[in-house]
């Protein structure tokens, strides 16, 4: 339900009165994430064992006789890969673009405050691929408030290495009206 805001028809009357006066507050930092590591199912092709010739003996296995012993030579440079340094060093989640969710004025006006956890699984570029509420507030019109912002954040990509990867995090969202900014 992508850009739909969910109101109990008792507030409905009263929002109608509210319509383009919902104020966006400052941009907030996430506080924490937690990375949902999934298993993945590879499937490997069956070899086919029509085919297979039979393993060779010692007999068959001819080596070679070293007669001189290897030599390094003098200014050899050895080439590596960064990529083997960083490989499995995952890079940390940080929001490139975070706004804060706009406090409903007639979730103010009622009183209403909770803490939404958001689902968050985010694309390699950083671009936010789905949300889902894992808990909510008790008060949908926060929830969704919550949810249809954290959809257009964007966040440095993940990296596994020098490698981006999609990851999934869950996100704490509070609306408190002691920390509302008029």
């Amino acid at each position: 339900m992508t850009g739909m805001l969910l109101v109990p028809a008792l507030f409905q009357t009263q929002l109608s009165a509210f319509d383009g006066e919902i104020e966006t507050l400052d941009a907030i930092k996430v506080p924490s994430t937690f990375v949902l590591e999934e298993e993945r199912n590879i499937a490997f092709p069956a070899p086919n064992t029509k085919t297979v010739d039979l393993l060779p003996t010692q007999e068959m296995i001819l080596l070679p006789v070293l007669d001189k012993p290897r030599r390094h030579l003098a200014g050899t440079r050895v080439i590596r890969d960064a990529i083997a340094d960083t490989l499995g060093v995952r890079s940390a989640i940080l929001p490139a673009k975070a706004e804060r969710p706009p406090y409903p004025r007639i979730a103010r006006q009622q009183g209403w405050e909770g803490v939404v956890v958001l689902r968050v699984t985010i694309h390699e570029n950083g671009t936010v691929a789905s949300t889902h509420i894992r808990d909510g507030s008790g008060h949908s019109i926060l929830d969704e408030s919550a949810k249809h912002t954290v959809d257009e954040w964007t966040f440095v990509p993940v990296k596994d290495g020098e490698v981006p990867i999609a990851v999934t995090i869950d996100i704490p969202i509070r609306f408190s009206l002691n920390e509302v900014i008029d």
